[in-house]
């Protein structure tokens, strides 16, 4: 009986040892750093993480490396996430509101329906990122770099975009309404269905992109490259064309009535302006 006893005994202790074993194994990187508002994760290692529904208001993640985390629904709003590495991250309706992004890498993010309002993504890498139905109103996207990035349904009223990369983007169906796009490299880019009204375009790379049935009233194209455009059932009523590159654009079925060309522009139904 004894024997029996001392055998349970160690059996006991073996299962304890091994649960420790695994139960410090087991901890994830979440674990060892305070996750709350106003949190200093600076350099912090949250790769994989999964960060759902966190309420990460005004936390410090500068140069935090969140490589492929879950954060999905959580709460960012004025965080600092300058040059952190978000590549992959699920941002699936997640609050980034005022957030600063400068120079983060969130290639490959996705941020389906995320809220980022008046955000700040100067110089960010957004390549190949998701964005359908994002809200980026008046966000700052100065120099960053979306090319590829699906934008479809994203809203960019009054974003500043000045210099950006959009080189093949989707951005259908996209508001874009006031936004600065004062040269933008939208090459290839897909804007149909996009609105465009008042969009500031001067000196933008517009070379074989789609604006199928696009909304660019009152729209600022001076100067942009429009070669090989498509503008097919576009409106560009009142639309400043003034020394823009026409080679090949195709206009046709568009509204151009009011819109301005330099004389020599072979645009019909536009109106010619002399032009020193």
């Amino acid at each position: 009986m004894k024997q029996n006893h001392v055998y349970v005994i160690t059996a006991i202790s073996v299962v304890i040892a091994i649960s420790t074993v695994i139960s410090t194994i087991t901890i994830v990187h979440a674990n060892t750093y305070e996750i709350e508002p106003f949190a200093y994760l600076r350099n912090a290692d949250l790769t994989g993480d999964n960060l759902d529904k966190a309420n990460l208001t005004g936390a410090d993640l500068r140069n935090a490396d969140l490589t492929g985390a879950s954060l999905q629904y959580a709460n960012l709003t004025g965080a600092d996430l300058r040059n952190a590495d978000l590549t992959g991250v699920t941002l699936y309706a997640a609050d980034l509101d005022f957030a600063d992004l400068t120079g983060a890498n969130l290639s490959w993010a996705r941020l389906y329906a995320a809220d980022l309002y008046a955000a700040n993504l100067t110089g960010a890498n957004l390549s190949w990122a998701y964005f359908y139905a994002a809200d980026l109103n008046a966000a700052d996207l100065t120099g960053a770099n979306l090319e590829r990035a699906y934008l479809s349904n994203a809203d960019f009223k009054f974003a500043d975009l000045t210099g950006a990369n959009l080189d093949g983007a989707n951005l259908n169906n996209a508001d874009l309404t006031g936004a600065n796009l004062i040269g933008t490299n939208l090459y290839y880019a897909d804007l149909r269905n996009a609105n465009l009204v008042g969009t500031h375009l001067w000196d933008a790379d517009l070379q074989k992109a789609d604006l199928w049935d696009a909304d660019l009233k009152f729209s600022d194209l001076r100067n942009a490259n429009l070669a090989g455009a498509n503008f097919y059932t576009a409106d560009l009523t009142g639309a400043d064309l003034r020394y823009a590159n026409t080679t090949n654009t195709i206009t046709t079925s568009a509204t151009l009535t009011g819109a301005t060309v330099c004389e020599g522009a072979h645009l019909p139904g536009t109106t010619t302006v002399p032009c020193p």
